[in-house]
């Protein structure tokens, strides 16, 4: 899948990644969990090995809505040695049985660049 640079380039890559974690319900309807992420890659001719741990909190609201937020690290990309950051915001609107309506929302830095997206997502469950 894509990687990124230091400068938030997209680059293609081929990678093998794996994560353990732990969660914690604080509430019936708030669950906080951490990610443990590491992955070997291999793009820009190199083979690589990059950390990626990830914190995050998921908060179940009412009407069915749900919030998503998080903070993912990567280190060494590409075998770079520098390291980016990624910040999530989503929120998830249910609207009847089998569709939902999710906004989502990015933001990227490193030391060099930042960068942000969003994203608004009508999805239908078979």
């Amino acid at each position: 899948g894509p990687q990124y640079d230091d400068q938030l380039q997209r680059h293609s890559s081929t990678s093998l990644d794996g994560a353990a974690g732990l969660s914690l319900q604080m509430s019936p309807d708030i669950l906080i969990y951490g990610l443990a992420g590491a992955g070997l890659g291999y793009g820009k001719q190199n083979f690589y090995m990059a950390l990626n741990p990830e914190l995050g909190i998921s908060i179940n609201e009412i009407y069915g809505l749900k919030s998503i937020a998080s903070i993912k690290s990567t280190y060494n990309s590409f075998g770079t040695g520098h390291q980016q950051y990624d910040a999530q915001w989503i929120q998830a609107i249910p609207l009847g049985k089998d569709h939902r309506l999710s906004f989502k929302y990015n933001y990227q830095w490193t030391n060099q660049k930042h960068d942000q997206q969003a994203e608004l997502l009508f999805k239908y469950f078979f």
